[in-house]
């Protein structure tokens, strides 16, 4: 019987841990502004999966552009399975999305903040939460 009751616990808290996720987990976004446009981008990440996407807006003119692939992560390690690019164009305004396969990042969640580091280069990519 405490055999039993041990295993129940020990699945419990496997299930519990798995439930509760990673803190990178969530809606993630950057404002950004280039050339007189303005770029809102989101990070959606869940379940080992990205969808990013970028709303390009520019002179009354909004296009939207996303992609969504697969990722890993670990409690402190962010990497990109696949890649994927998507352009949509509105009234002459062309918005890109783009992820590039093999990427691996380091990231940290601090408070409501997402940082992003990648080994060997200099300089950090953050993200607010959403």
């Amino acid at each position: 019987m405490k055999q039993t009751a041990l295993i129940l616990i020990i699945s419990l808290a496997a299930t519990l841990s798995q439930a509760a996720g990673f803190a990178i987990e969530g809606n993630w976004g950057t404002h950004q502004s280039a050339n007189g446009i303005d770029f809102d981008v989101t990070f959606a990440i869940q379940n080992q999966h990205l969808v990013l996407t970028n709303v390009c807006s520019f002179q009354g003119q909004t296009a939207v552009a996303q992609v969504s692939v697969a990722v890993t992560y670990t409690d402190s390690t962010f990497n990109v399975l696949e890649s994927a690019a998507n352009t949509n164009s509105s009234g002459g305004l062309d918005c890109n999305a783009s992820v590039q396969g093999g990427d691996q990042m380091q990231y940290q969640v601090q408070g409501s903040t997402l940082i992003f580091t990648k080994p060997g280069q200099p300089g950090t990519l953050v993200f607010f939460r959403k």
